[in-house]
């Protein structure tokens, strides 16, 4: 299957799951998805913004995210965040990043805190439906939390994870963080993407 449709089939079927939303139950599925769109707890994803193509990104490099927030996008961090993917494109002859997927471990929005499992068990098969789509050579989790459950739950998977820091981090030089992040991740992607 084409890795476009593919994904396009599956934020259809992201957008209208139900299972961490116990809202108004007693209300058809239809108006259940509409009423969690009005209280902005619904799914998002990553949209194509400058030069990186976000969720739609179809590359070999997975950025797998924790969750989206209840902000608007593009947010200070969020520009943070694509400007460094683009900004390593420019300076990557051969392994750019535009077409990186861009997306979260939980698909639903929500405030940062700790993670629901239920909410991680719930989403978890969308992320892994991702993964068999791309066949990925790297995913790279976004911030310490994502790694640990990626490494919990793909323990038996060859696929290389990579860790950098989140792009909302607020404590210290947050940009000094994410280069020297996106220049480790540039060595880790010329080897992995230069093996036979």
């Amino acid at each position: 299957m084409d890795a476009q449709k593919g994904l396009k089939e599956l934020i259809f079927t992201i957008e209208n799951c139900l299972e961490c939303y116990k809202k108004f139950k007693n209300y058809p599925k239809e108006d259940r998805i509409r009423f969690r769109e009005w209280y902005n707890q619904g799914p998002w994803f990553f949209p194509p913004y400058r030069n990186v193509r976000g969720f739609l990104g179809d590359g070999k490099v997975i950025f797998v995210c924790e969750r989206p927030s209840t902000g608007t996008f593009p947010s200070k961090a969020d520009k943070v965040f694509y400007e460094h993917i683009e900004k390593f494109n420019e300076h990557t002859e051969k392994h750019g990043l535009g077409d990186a997927h861009i997306t979260d471990l939980v698909k639903c929005r929500g405030r940062a805190g700790k993670l629901e499992d239920r909410m991680v068990r719930n989403c978890f098969p969308y992320l892994e439906q991702e993964i068999k789509t791309l066949k990925p050579k790297l995913i790279v989790s976004v911030g310490r939390n994502v790694e640990r459950i990626l490494k919990e739950k793909m323990a038996n998977k060859e696929i290389e994870i990579e860790r950098i820091t989140h792009y909302a981090y607020r404590f210290g030089d947050r940009d000094k963080k994410l280069r020297e992040d996106f220049n480790r991740l540039k060595e880790k992607i010329t080897k992995i993407m230069e093996k036979k």
